[in-house]
């Protein structure tokens, strides 16, 4: 991720530009983005193997601005763990190359009519300004997870403006 490593701004028209639905997997849960999404790479977990019938993410980097959502759906045998997911997107950042340190505030709510953990980590580089993301973790029916955050540098007003507007447009078709 050599976004991580770059200090790009957030283009400011991004909140004033129009704005396209995407699907998160084909779990007919939906979000507004400022560009359509695009299949990304995330690696599968060891401990998910077995554990997990579908593994879907999508992403896109561009104007300042990451965003990354994604499904997971677990089999039959499994119950899905919020606190966990949760966790993992925090363990994920502090494992970046070039982190110094993670700040993290979570608070647990509901989204979609379900229970979610909404997240914000003010991550500390070694080099470069600080970043900000913003997550969310969605337990939208029994065995399945929807995620959705958003990172950008820290003194950009306009990405955490942009991450509501995303947060607040996620529903159900």
């Amino acid at each position: 991720m050599s976004w991580f490593r770059r200090e790009p701004v957030v283009a400011r028209d991004l909140l004033t530009r129009h704005w396209v639905a995407a699907e998160i997997g084909q779990s007919n849960v939906m979000l507004d983005t400022p560009w359509p999404l695009e299949g990304v790479a995330v690696p599968f977990p060891n401990e998910f193997s077995g554990k997990v019938q579908q593994w879907t993410w999508l992403g896109r980097e561009k104007d300042g601005l990451n965003v990354m959502t994604g499904r997971v759906v677990f089999s039959r045998t499994e119950q899905p763990n919020l606190e966990g997911a949760a966790d993992g997107m925090v363990r994920n950042i502090e494992a970046m190359p070039g982190t110094k340190s993670v700040s993290t505030t979570r608070r647990e709510t509901r989204l979609l009519g379900s229970p979610a953990i909404e997240l914000e980590l003010r991550i500390q580089r070694k080099s470069g300004d600080p970043l900000l993301m913003h997550g969310v973790v969605i337990l939208v029916r029994k065995l399945e997870l929807i995620q959705l955050l958003s990172i950008a540098r820290a003194d950009q007003p306009i990405a955490t403006e942009a991450w509501a507007r995303m947060r607040n447009s996620l529903r159900i078709e």
